[in-house]
């Protein structure tokens, strides 16, 4: 099939799909119930990325605290892949500005959702300091790796 230039393609593809849908009629039912649904949450009309002229902007990494009151996310604004962690207080919708740490690159929340714990990477964007933030202002504990060893 590498070759979309052969004349027998389209003939083993329309087998291959009269294969599938005689495979799966018994679910055919369910299927059109689960295409609805999706296309039923998409939006009416499709977005394009923000345009340079109003800055660069992409999200990596979100996760929701247990408790549902806190957002952690980290967001790169140079195009460099070099992410910023930041936290939102959901219930008074303020960011928090002592969680902001430049080079996170993972996040887990602990499951009281009273601590955060992250990743930070070096400017070769290898992991190289994990770090814990408890009520979002105090650094508890670190840890980091001065040198690489090859294996």
């Amino acid at each position: 099939m590498s070759n979309v230039e052969d004349p027998n393609l389209l003939d083993h593809l329309n087998r291959e799909n009269v294969y599938a849908d005689g495979f799966m009629a018994d679910s055919l039912k369910l299927r059109s119930a689960l295409s609805s649904e999706m296309k039923a949450r998409l939006p009416p009309t499709v977005s394009t990325p923000p345009e340079h002229k109003y800055g660069y902007v992409n999200v990596g990494t979100c996760r929701v605290s247990p408790d549902h009151n806190y957002l952690a996310y980290t967001l790169d604004i140079s195009g460099g892949e070099q992410y910023t962690l930041q936290v939102k207080d959901l219930r008074s919708g303020l960011i928090d500005p002592k969680s902001k740490v430049d080079g996170a690159v993972s996040l887990a929340w602990a499951q009281d959702a009273s601590s955060l714990f992250y990743t930070q990477s070096d400017e070769n964007q290898r992991p190289y300091r994990q770090s814990l933030i408890i009520r979002f202002s105090l650094l508890v504990f670190q840890w980091w790796e001065k040198e690489w060893v090859s294996v």
